[in-house]
């Protein structure tokens, strides 16, 4: 599994140095958190993750299961936008980051979806972020992401406003992860996206969000 969360985190390369402060110099991730927290993540979903994402069959999501996998999705879209060019001004906030961090804190107005893709990506990954500017903090945010027949997405937003888009997705193609259901996911989904489709997921809040493709 690292290997997948290292390709998708812009080629994975971790610091060395084990202060976490010098994480916001050198724009990867600290020593202790890539082998601490992080790790832990990735041994947490690894065991049916991985079975998700090379073999597609039938796996039960439980609580335990859909937390961890909450918490590492979380944590692959921070690092994703995180490790991104100094310049560029990010969603989500050091308090945000460092909450999660300290405690698993989700922040606010974020939805998680997953689905089952068959196509011809191995790995694929997409963030969209709006207003993308020098001087403004973006205010909605997406990422989809995923390995072989698993595939997942992220959606975040500042403005209440813009809930109602999220809340709004239903269907057979998806499976909402958080805000977490109140009963076990079978996965995956009734229908399996293809190359087209996985195309309209990773846009489908372009008309919203507006901003630039990473």
């Amino acid at each position: 599994m690292k290997t997948f969360q290292q390709q998708v985190e812009r080629g994975g390369k971790v610091s060395a140095f084990p202060n976490k402060d010098l994480e916001h110099t050198v724009r990867m991730p600290c020593e202790p958190c890539n082998n601490g927290w992080m790790s832990e993540l990735e041994n947490e979903v690894k065991p049916f993750v991985t079975e998700m994402a090379f073999r597609g069959q039938k796996t039960l999501l439980d609580e335990t299961r859909q937390r961890s996998l909450v918490r590492w999705a979380v944590k692959i879209a921070m690092v994703n936008e995180f490790t991104g060019a100094a310049a560029e001004q990010k969603y989500f906030t050091e308090v945000e980051r460092r909450a999660f961090r300290d405690s698993y804190a989700i922040p606010a107005n974020l939805w998680i979806w997953l689905a089952r893709y068959d196509g011809v990506l191995p790995l694929h990954s997409l963030q969209i972020r709006a207003p993308k500017t020098a001087d403004k903090r973006p205010t909605l945010y997406s990422l989809t992401f995923g390995s072989n027949f698993f595939v997942m997405q992220v959606f975040a937003c500042r403005e209440d406003r813009f809930c109602r888009i999220a809340e709004a997705t239903q269907g057979s193609r998806l499976q909402q992860l958080y805000p977490s259901p109140t009963a076990w996911i079978s996965w995956p989904p009734e229908t399996t996206i293809d190359d087209g489709e996985l195309q309209v997921l990773d846009y489908r809040f372009a008309r919203v969000i507006g901003g630039t493709v990473e």
